[in-house]
């Protein structure tokens, strides 16, 4: 469900944890966010899990919006990380964004579904500004 905690990333950065994410399942931030910065940078530290191994994986991260009337939507901005074999440290950005508004972010592996495959994603995501 939608997060209800908030945090603001100008004083305080988020730790997020995937756990054996599997293919077209999804997680969201426990918390939703302000930027001062107008930037939602993020560190990945991706790892394979599951049993298929040197096959790609790919993990979208969405970013949600509140809207004027306190409802959430996609912001219509994402980002995906791409990898092989065993994993990945990389580093993405949302950028523009409204010092005003409030954001969270979805984690989705979208990587195969062809049966047998076990495309599962774990892995440390550091939140900040």
């Amino acid at each position: 469900s939608v997060p209800t905690e908030y945090r603001n990333l100008s004083s305080q950065s988020y730790s997020a944890e995937l756990v054996d994410l599997a293919a077209t399942k999804s997680s969201l931030t426990l918390y939703y966010f302000t930027t001062g910065t107008g930037e939602i940078n993020l560190s990945l530290d991706l790892l394979r899990s599951g049993t298929t191994e040197k096959t790609k994986r790919v993990l979208k991260v969405y970013l949600y919006e509140r809207t004027s009337t306190g409802t959430w939507k996609d912001s219509g901005k994402s980002v995906s990380v791409t990898f092989y074999g065993t994993g990945l440290s990389t580093t993405k950005s949302f950028t523009s964004l409204d010092a005003n508004k409030f954001y969270y972010l979805k984690f989705k592996n979208e990587s195969s579904t062809k049966s047998g495959d076990r495309m599962d994603i774990s892995g440390d995501i550091l939140v900040t500004e």
